[in-house]
C-alpha cells in the first residue's frame, strides 16, 4: 500500500514583518505576474477591439473599447485592460494594471452600447486580486462576487454581495466576509443549488503551523471523491495551487477547524452545524487519521472532537 504525504502548514507572514531579501523577492514576483497579465490582457484587448466576446453586446465597439481603456475611475487614463469577464446577463467585470502595477477592478454595464461602469475595487498592494468567482449566495437572481488576493505566501477571501442599480455607487456590491489566511473554497454541501463557503476557520494574522500529515490511497481517493461532490458549483474558480493530483486535499483544510460560511438576512454567517452530514464525513475521515501513527494522534484528536462540538451546535 503506498502513502502520500502532506505539509499543512500555509503560514501568512506580515507584510510589515518582511525581510529586505523578501520584499525583493516580492517585487520580483509581482513583476512576473504582471508580465503574465500583460500576456493575457493583449488577447482578450484583441478580442475587444474586433467586436468579439463582451464587445460584440454592442453595436458600437470602438467606442466600447475607448471607454474601457480611457476610464479615470480607477484613478489614471493610462490603464491597461488585463482582462474583461461576464458576470451575468449586461454585467461585466475587467481588470486593470498601470505603470507596471495591479490598479483594480471595474464592474461596468452596457448603457445605449456604451461603457457604464457602477462599482470599483481599487487594489496597487503586492498582493493584488487574480481569481473571481459570480455565484449567487443569497438567491436573489444575483451573481455576487467572490474575489481570491496573494500569491508566495499570502493568501485571501473576500466576498461582496451584488446589489448593484445602473448608477455608479460604492454600495452596489457590499463586503460580507473577509479571510486573510486562506482561499475559501465554493461548495453545495446539500445539494439545493445554493453555494456555502468552506472556510479554513483561522482568522489570525499570524495563523498557528499546522502538522504534516499522512493518506493512504484509500483515504485520498475518498477525499477526491467528496471533494468532487461539493465543489462543483457553476460560476465557482477555486484555486488550484498548480497541484492537479493534491489540490482537493489542500482545500479540504483537514488540518483545520473548518467553518461554513452562508448568507442569511443579507449577511455572511457560520452554519456550520446546518450541516451535520458533512460533519460527519470529516469525522469520519479524521479517525481514518487518528489510526495511522505517524501522523499526529493528539492534534487529529482534538479536531475530532472540535468537529463532534460544531454538530451539537457549539
Amino acid at each position: 500500500m503506498s502513502f502520500l504525504y502532506f505539509r499543512a502548514n500555509r503560514c501568512t507572514r506580515s507584510v510589515n514583518n518582511a525581510t529586505p531579501r523578501t520584499n525583493l523577492m516580492k517585487k520580483v514576483l509581482s513583476l512576473g505576474f504582471l508580465l503574465l497579465l500583460g500576456c493575457q490582457s493583449e488577447t482578450r484587448t484583441d478580442a475587444v477591439n474586433k467586436g468579439e466576446g463582451v464587445a460584440a453586446v454592442g453595436k458600437d465597439t470602438v467606442s466600447l473599447y475607448q471607454g474601457l481603456s480611457e476610464s479615470a475611475i480607477i484613478g489614471t487614463t493610462r490603464n491597461q485592460i488585463v482582462s474583461t469577464d461576464t458576470i451575468s446577463d449586461n454585467l461585466y467585470l475587467t481588470r486593470y494594471i498601470g505603470d507596471n502595477r495591479f490598479l483594480g477592478t471595474v464592474i461596468w454595464t452596457m448603457v445605449r452600447g456604451r461603457f457604464n461602469p457602477i462599482w470599483q475595487l481599487k487594489d496597487s498592494s503586492d498582493f493584488p486580486p487574480h481569481t473571481y468567482s459570480f455565484v449567487d449566495y443569497n438567491s436573489d437572481g444575483k451573481k455576487d462576487v467572490t474575489i481570491l488576493s496573494g500569491q508566495e505566501d499570502v493568501f485571501s477571501t473576500d466576498v461582496y454581495l451584488n446589489k448593484s442599480t445602473t448608477t455608479y455607487s460604492t454600495d452596489n456590491f457590499e463586503s460580507v466576509h473577509r479571510n486573510w489566511n486562506n482561499y475559501s473554497v465554493i461548495v453545495d454541501l446539500d445539494g439545493d443549488g445554493v453555494p456555502e463557503l468552506l472556510d479554513s476557520g483561522n482568522e489570525q494574522v499570524e495563523p498557528e503551523e499546522r502538522p504534516e500529515f499522512f493518506l493512504s490511497d484509500d483515504v485520498k481517493s475518498e477525499i477526491d471523491r467528496k471533494y468532487v461532490e461539493i465543489a462543483q458549483v457553476k460560476g465557482a474558480n477555486n484555486f488550484h495551487f498548480n497541484m492537479p493530483q493534491r489540490f482537493r486535499v489542500s482545500n479540504s483544510f483537514l488540518m483545520d477547524s473548518i467553518k461554513v460560511m452562508g448568507c442569511e438576512d443579507e449577511k455572511f454567517i457560520d452554519k456550520t452545524c446546518n450541516y451535520q452530514d458533512y460533519l460527519d464525513w470529516r469525522i469520519g475521515i479524521l479517525e481514518q487519521l487518528e489510526k495511522d501513527s505517524r501522523n499526529d494522534t493528539k492534534y487529529v484528536n482534538a479536531l475530532i472532537s472540535y468537529h463532534k462540538r460544531r454538530k451539537g451546535c457549539k
